[in-house]
C-alpha cells in the first residue's frame, strides 16, 4: 500500500495518508481543522466546454429577446399611424376606424419611451398628437380648393364654348341677318344677289352714286318692284358695300295714311319702337330696331323718301344692317382725314 502526501487547506502542514483513504475527512493534527484527504497527482475536473458556451448563448437570446420586445412597441406604434392616416386621407367619415389606431399608437409610444426607445417614442408622441389634427383640417380644405378649381375651369370651359358659339353666331348675325325684305337679306353676297335676281330688271343705278373728290366706295341698284314679287312694291333699291347688300329702301305704291298706319302697326308688332323724328324737308320718319338684337338691324318707314333720294315722295321703309354702315361711315371718315392730311 502507497501513501500519498498533501496540504491541509486551512494551515498548510504537510501530511501523509493511505492512498485508499482519498475523499474521506480527517482531522488535522496542526489546526484540528476536518479535511478531505485528496490525491495531489489527480487533478479536479474542469467545467465542459460546452456548458460555459450553452450559459453564453442564452444569455445573448435572452438580450436580442429584450431589445426585440423594446422596438416591437415602437414599430407597432408607427404602424399603427400609418394605417390612420391613410384612412383620413381614404374618408374622414371614417372616424371609428382611425382614431382606436391614433390611440394605440399614443399608448405605443408612451411604453417605448418606459423602454428606454426615448427618441423614437417622443416623435410618434409628437406625430400622433399633431398630425391628426392638423389633416382634418387640411385635407377638407384641399378637397374644397380642388373643387372650386374644378368648378371654375368647368365654368371657364363653358363660357368660352358659349362665347365661341355667341361669338361665331354674332358673326353670322353681322354678316347676313335672315330677315324677309321682300326677297333681301341684308348682309348678302352681291353674287347671290344677282343670282335671286335672275328674270327680275335690276339695273346698276350709276347716276345715283355721288361723285366726289373722295369717292364713296358703294353701288346702288334698283329693281323694278320686289324681289318676292310683292305687288304692293314699287320698287327696290339695294345699296352694297364691300361686296355686301347694307342697306335696302323699298318703295310702296299706296303712299295713303291708311297704308302708313298699317305698316306701322305691322312693324311696331314685330320689332322694337324707337322713336320718332322729322328731318330739315319734314320727313315723317318712325324709327325701329331688331326684337333680337338691337345692334343688328335699323328699320325706318318714312312717308316721303328715305336715303339719297330713295323713293323720294314715296312711304318707304328702309333696312339698315347697322355694322356694314359703320365699317363703311369708318372708311369714309379715314378717307376725308387722308385727303385733308394730303391737302396740308
Amino acid at each position: 500500500m502507497s501513501t500519498i502526501t498533501f496540504n491541509c487547506q486551512q494551515c498548510g502542514q504537510s501530511l501523509e495518508a493511505p492512498d485508499d483513504m482519498v475523499g474521506e475527512s480527517v482531522d488535522c493534527p496542526s489546526c484540528n481543522s476536518t479535511l478531505i484527504v485528496e490525491n495531489p497527482t489527480i487533478k479536479p475536473p474542469s467545467p465542459k466546454k460546452h456548458e460555459t458556451q450553452v450559459d453564453t448563448t442564452s444569455a445573448s437570446k435572452n438580450q436580442n429577446s429584450e431589445t426585440n420586445v423594446k422596438q416591437g412597441a415602437l414599430i407597432s406604434g408607427l404602424v399603427c399611424f400609418g394605417l390612420g392616416v391613410l384612412l383620413m386621407f381614404i374618408s374622414l367619415s371614417t372616424v371609428k376606424l382611425y382614431a382606436p389606431l391614433f390611440l394605440a399608437a399614443f399608448v405605443l409610444s408612451i411604453i417605448a419611451m418606459a423602454q428606454k426607445r426615448v427618441a423614437g417614442g417622443v416623435i410618434l408622441l409628437v406625430l400622433t398628437i399633431l398630425v391628426p389634427i392638423v389633416l382634418f383640417i387640411a385635407i377638407p380644405s384641399f378637397k374644397i380648393a380642388k373643387f372650386s378649381y374644378e368648378e371654375a375651369k368647368s365654368a371657364a370651359k363653358e363660357h368660352a364654348q358659349t362665347q365661341k358659339g355667341g361669338d361665331e353666331a354674332k358673326k353670322e348675325v353681322e354678316i347676313e341677318i335672315p330677315e324677309p325684305c321682300f326677297g333681301i337679306n341684308l348682309g348678302m353676297k352681291a353674287s347671290e344677289l344677282e343670282s335671286r335676281a335672275d328674270g327680275k330688271r335690276v339695273v346698276y343705278n350709276k347716276d345715283r352714286v355721288p361723285k366726289d373728290e373722295i369717292g364713296v366706295p358703294f353701288d346702288i341698284w334698283t329693281c323694278e318692284g320686289s324681289l318676292s314679287d310683292n305687288e304692293s312694291v314699287k320698287k327696290t333699291d339695294i345699296f352694297i358695300y364691300n361686296d355686301r347688300v347694307f342697306m335696302i329702301v323699298v318703295s310702296f305704291i299706296d303712299t295713303s295714311e291708311f297704308n302708313y298706319s298699317a305698316l306701322k302697326d305691322s312693324l311696331g308688332s314685330k320689332y322694337n319702337y324707337v322713336h320718332t323724328s322729322y328731318t330739315d324737308e319734314a320727313l315723317y320718319d318712325l324709327t325701329f330696331t331688331d326684337a333680337v338684337d338691337d345692334s343688328r338691324m335699323r328699320i325706318n318707314l318714312n312717308k316721303k323718301g328715305a336715303y339719297m333720294g330713295s323713293g323720294e315722295g314715296d312711304l318707304t321703309i328702309t333696312y339698315t344692317h347697322i355694322a356694314l354702315e359703320e365699317s363703311l361711315e369708318n372708311q369714309i371718315s379715314k378717307a376725308k382725314s387722308s385727303k385733308i392730311y394730303d391737302d396740308l
